[in-house]
């Protein structure tokens, strides 16, 4: 859920365009003195509260206590993201600093984002005591089972690595993109205002130069994300041994080529894995050191092959895919919308109305919602085809050649046991309910009971893989459907009332559309 809120911290800024005016007429700097103060009120309130919380659990040692604190401090920041929305379209946040400051490309953006994401920094620097009387509560336990001890790192280093894993991955990749974007808008209103010598392309072929240059920028940056989310995360090579030649070979027997296994550092602070990369020369598969200390070799390989199948899978690519045909449709939906409410307007008042200053900005914004609400539905069934096909791969014969499956291979007992037992080991050692729901993964429980219901299936013949074909099928036909409409379509400004058709930007919704399904497009490297 983080992602999307960061995603969301960026898309707000982009509102003004579509908005228009804030909803209240303030003074410039007014507005940044009050938008400021509100964001230092929830931190100051946030950090207060989580105070009491230690103090609770220095005096009862109430693990009620731990759980409400950790409440508040994600509330905290989410509250932050609810704040910096309210700033933006009720007192004009945006607007005030590019009237203070000058319209400067990208600064304002960064300015902007800046503090939500103190406030979460302060959130963590809020809740750190409370998580350090964690750690050194489980020092005996470690002790007396053998588990690796990591030293307790100070407040300072605590909130740096939340930052790390939690917010620059995320932020890193949308600010490359929005530079990019700038640069290639500020070289294309250089050369479409110049004079044209002979030779120089017309205006139309400069535009569509800039967009080639924006996608291809947009496309570079997906690429070489590995290599720098890689030093974002602190990772180091898994060092040779039995257990990389079992995780390498098992990559080779699924027909996935990765440059390298790296053990993701965290301090013995997460259990999880990841899988990054386009191409195989910037494609790595992360384990985190608490995963490999505390989870047994038969689980590890079923992490392993579970982070493989989102490679062979494809899923970041059809979760792009996806996210595009909910866009088209979602898009069409609503000019359609647009398009009947007019007309009724007009049939009512008598008079033509503008729908657009008045219903395009909330449109939007309930096309962000239904798009990520598919997006989290396509990502469960992603999850659960990972899953499915962690199972699979253990449960073959390790002779057989690269990603072949034997005429007999049934999922067995015991490769659903690894992975099942994986992801209730995670769970408990993150110390989360296995019924506990998460819009991107599904809970725990609903996964270990989907592994129960293969056991015995053939590896070729998964309910879970017909299902994926079949959203992918009605992601391409959206895709195509929504490319035909866009050129044959007659709704484009049939409801515009006859003189105000050549004023209208039929396209309205749809500049906000495609921004949000290029920052989508960064969830989850």
């Amino acid at each position: 859920m983080s992602q999307i809120l960061l995603i969301l911290t960026f898309v707000l800024v982009t509102l003004p365009d579509l908005f228009g005016a804030p909803a209240f007429d303030v003074v410039p700097l007014t507005s940044v003195a009050i938008s400021l103060a509100l964001f230092a009120i929830l931190s100051m309130v946030a950090h207060l509260a989580i105070a009491l919380c230690t103090r609770s659990v220095d005096r009862t040692g109430s693990w009620r206590a731990v759980r409400r604190g950790e409440r508040i401090a994600r509330s905290a920041r989410f509250l932050a993201i609810a704040v910096h929305a309210f700033n933006i379209l009720a007192l004009g946040w945006v607007s005030a600093l590019r009237s203070l400051l000058g319209d400067i490309p990208l600064l304002i953006e960064m300015l902007a984002i800046a503090p939500p994401l103190l406030v979460w920094a302060g959130s963590w620097w809020s809740v750190e005591p409370l998580e350090r009387r964690l750690r050194e509560a489980a020092l005996i336990r470690d002790l007396d089972t053998g588990t690796p001890l990591y030293p307790i790192q100070s407040r300072a280093a605590f909130v740096w690595m939340s930052l790390r894993h939690q917010v620059f991955f995320i932020v890193a990749p949308i600010v490359i993109i929005l530079a990019w974007g700038q640069c290639v808008s500020l070289v294309a209103r250089h050369f479409g205002a110049a004079p044209r010598p002979r030779g120089t392309p017309p205006s139309s072929n400069i535009e569509l130069i800039a967009g080639a240059a924006q996608v291809l920028g947009v496309l570079l940056t997906f690429v070489l994300m590995p290599a720098l989310l890689r030093r974002i995360w602190s990772t180091t090579p898994l060092g040779p041994g039995p257990l990389r030649d079992t995780l390498m070979a098992l990559c080779a027997r699924s027909g996935v080529r990765v440059r390298e296994l790296l053990v993701w550092r965290t301090n013995g602070q997460l259990i999880n894995g990841a899988a990054v990369g386009l191409v195989r020369p910037l494609r790595y598969i992360m384990l985190t050191d608490a995963l490999l200390d505390r989870l047994s070799q038969p689980q590890i390989e079923a992490v392993t092959a579970h982070e493989i199948a989102h490679i062979r899978r494809h899923h970041m690519f059809w979760l792009a895919v996806c996210m595009t045909g909910a866009a088209f449709v979602l898009g069409t939906i609503a000019e359609l919308g647009l398009g009947v409410l007019s007309e009724r307007l007009t049939v009512v008042f008598g008079a033509p109305i503008d729908v657009d200053a008045v219903f395009s900005g909330p449109a939007s914004l309930v096309m962000l919602a239904l798009s990520l609400a598919v997006l989290g539905l396509v990502s469960r069934r992603f999850e659960w085809q990972a899953d499915a096909f962690a199972v699979s791969a253990l449960s073959q014969d390790p002779s057989l050649a690269s990603g072949a499956n034997g005429p007999s291979s049934i999922v067995t007992p015991d490769a659903v046991h690894a992975m099942s037992s994986a992801l209730g080991s995670v769970a408990a050692l993150n110390g989360l309910s296995l019924r506990a729901p998460s819009w991107r993964h599904g809970s725990i429980a609903t996964r270990q009971r989907k592994l129960k219901e293969i056991i015995g299936l053939p590896v070729n013949a998964l309910p879970i893989d017909r299902a994926v074909r079949y959203i992918k099928l009605a992601a391409v036909l959206a895709i195509a459907l929504g490319i035909v409409a866009s050129f044959l379509a007659p709704w484009q400004a049939p409801h515009e009332p006859s003189g105000h058709a050549a004023n209208r930007d039929v396209t309205s919704v749809k500049p906000a559309i495609s921004r949000l399904t290029t920052v989508g497009e960064t969830i989850n490297p």
